[in-house]
């Protein structure tokens, strides 16, 4: 064969072993970035959808007690401090007044609140304490003191704190722990032994704070 024609064959031969090796390569390359995976569809899990959101915390209930009239103020209960201090973290409030307040067996609750007035003394709350049905519903107990320290002694106080450890209770003094003293000059917080608007405000703030440390979401 003359020369030329072998260089010619093996050229040849050369080009197609490189368009070989070509296909080869482009066959087992993987799928680009934005195909869909071929898992995919045959695996049938959806993806999870891109507005899921989650489940919202259950509601809680707070349950005042008492005969202070900042249960039930001039324009009803929804606008008590209380039940503001109940709103603002979205629980439920249920109110029930009077000396020594009815609860119903049925009525459950994650915290029941007996808000004191000046002269409430050891055996008055101790019988708002022994009428509550067991519970209510494993609720936490708590004994809130008046908003003014006029009329009220020492003996007095250190007797509502005994009564409260005997039932498993929180007393909460709000005059001693600093609920209405006043650095930023936003009061008088109280006046003539009552709240004043400001007052009411405050409350419900210093209430919300405690309700949520006692029960957190």
């Amino acid at each position: 064969m003359p020369r030329l024609e072998k260089t010619a064959s093996a050229a040849i031969a050369a080009l197609v072993v490189a368009v070989a090796a070509t296909v080869t390569s482009l066959a087992s390359s993987p799928a680009p970035d934005d195909a869909p995976a071929a898992t995919s569809a045959a695996s049938g899990t959806a993806a999870p959808a891109a507005d899921a959101r989650r489940p919202s915390a259950s509601s809680r209930t707070v349950l005042f007690l008492g005969r202070s009239p900042e249960l039930k103020p001039r324009g009803g209960v929804a606008r008590s401090y209380p039940c503001r201090a109940a709103s603002s973290l979205h629980w439920t409030c249920q109110v029930r007044q009077g000396a020594v307040p009815v609860v119903p067996p049925g009525l459950t609750a994650d915290v029941v609140v007996v808000v004191l007035v000046a002269d409430d003394d050891a055996p008055r709350v101790t019988r708002v304490l022994d009428r509550l049905p067991p519970g209510p519903g494993g609720a936490r107990l708590v004994l809130l003191g008046p908003p003014t320290a006029e009329g009220r002694t020492s003996r007095r106080t250190a007797e509502l704190r005994r009564v409260a450890a005997s039932h498993g209770a929180t007393f909460v003094d709000p005059v001693a722990v600093g609920w209405y003293s006043d650095p930023t000059g936003a009061g008088p917080f109280v006046r003539a032994g009552q709240l004043s608007p400001a007052g009411r405000v405050r409350s419900a703030q210093r209430l919300a704070a405690l309700l949520d440390d006692l029960v957190p979401a």
